[in-house]
């Protein structure tokens, strides 16, 4: 038998998520556009009430990205030169905002034209979580930032390292809960009926937080050094 491909979704995943969509469609009426019918009803007084819950703090205002500090609920992962970050030991959780990416879907027609704006407003609240973490907002024990997404391997591209989540009954409704979210946040609930979004597997993403300062402060961590160096090279040279 043929192994199944690493970023395959499960069939008993695949089989949930057409029957949630298809008891979904059977509701008056289309989920979108911040609406949530049917089942999808569900989904969206899960995603207040977690929001409350976990007390998500928003990166900047207008942003994409909240966040949360709390125990890694996944599998320990390795950090470049320092000790792997254990299961359970406390990470900045990030989550998405639904509702940045449908007020985007409906200020910015074209797909090519939001991706690119969605581009630039994660890189903006990933520069702001680099500068509270150089200011030192968060906990000194917190190392790395974390995250559970449908879209995972896009977040290679602002230096996230990536995998696909195990198959558990975890993963599983994480990944029916996102799909949901979806269709409920887009323009025309797209999830139900694309099967694109619907092969789309459940991956976790990290980077540690020295390595989110390099990346999105490399210049201004350089200039905040000489600036500390050069009083000590003024008063040697005195």
């Amino acid at each position: 038998m043929p192994a199944r491909p690493a970023a395959a979704v499960s069939r008993w995943e695949q089989w949930l998520t057409r029957f949630v969509f298809a008891v979904g469609r059977l509701a008056s009426g289309p989920s979108g556009r911040g609406r949530a019918r049917g089942i999808l009803r569900i989904v969206y007084l899960a995603e207040r009430v977690a929001a409350w819950r976990r007390g998500l703090r928003p990166a900047r205002p207008g942003g994409m990205l909240r966040y949360e500090i709390g125990p890694l609920p996944g599998r320990a992962f390795p950090l470049p030169g320092q000790p792997a970050v254990r299961h359970g030991a406390r990470v900045l959780i990030l989550h998405f905002d639904s509702r940045t990416f449908l007020a985007q879907a409906m200020a910015v027609p074209g797909t090519q034209a939001r991706t690119w704006r969605l581009s630039r407003i994660a890189i903006e609240d990933l520069r702001t979580l680099a500068a509270m973490a150089r200011d030192g907002t968060f906990p000194e024990d917190v190392r790395a930032a974390w995250g559970e997404t449908i879209t995972y391997r896009t977040m290679a591209r602002f230096g996230f390292a990536t995998r696909p989540a195990p198959y558990t009954w975890r993963s599983a409704f994480i990944r029916l809960f996102q799909l949901g979210l979806v269709s409920i946040y887009s323009r025309d609930g797209s999830a139900q009926r694309d099967d694109t979004y619907q092969r789309l597997r459940l991956g976790e993403v990290w980077i540690g937080l020295d390595e989110l300062q390099r990346r999105y402060l490399g210049r201004q961590l350089t200039d905040s050094a000489h600036a500390a160096q050069a009083p000590h090279e003024d008063a040697a040279r005195a």
